[in-house]
């Protein structure tokens, strides 16, 4: 079990036992990464004053990517990726918060 979950818990626990109501809020990010809309990179250079350099970057990592379906043997048409950031690198976590951020 993590220490924040046990953290959770304990705090939970101390708030019933004093007689208090506990509520807690949960917020799944999962899917927000995959609503993330490429044309934000264009406000980047506003809010967050990188150069044309570093946005071309970024611009290269999330765009020029493919998606299809596959549902056993059937494909649908491969279509260009517009939204989404890719999941499971530090340039993707780092994009994530940058357009939480300044979105």
């Amino acid at each position: 079990m993590s220490i924040a979950l046990l953290k959770i818990l304990s705090d939970i626990y101390t708030a019933i036992d004093e007689g208090q109501v506990a509520i807690i809020a949960l917020l799944d990010v999962a899917a927000a990464i995959d609503s993330v809309d490429h044309s934000v990179l264009q406000h980047l250079e506003v809010s967050c004053g990188f150069c044309d350099k570093v946005l071309a970057w970024f611009r290269s990592f999330v765009t020029g990517r493919l998606q299809s379906i596959r549902v056993g043997s059937s494909q649908s048409v491969t279509a260009p990726d517009r939204f989404g950031i890719p999941r499971g690198s530090v340039l993707g976590a780092l994009l994530y918060l940058i357009f939480i951020i300044h979105s």
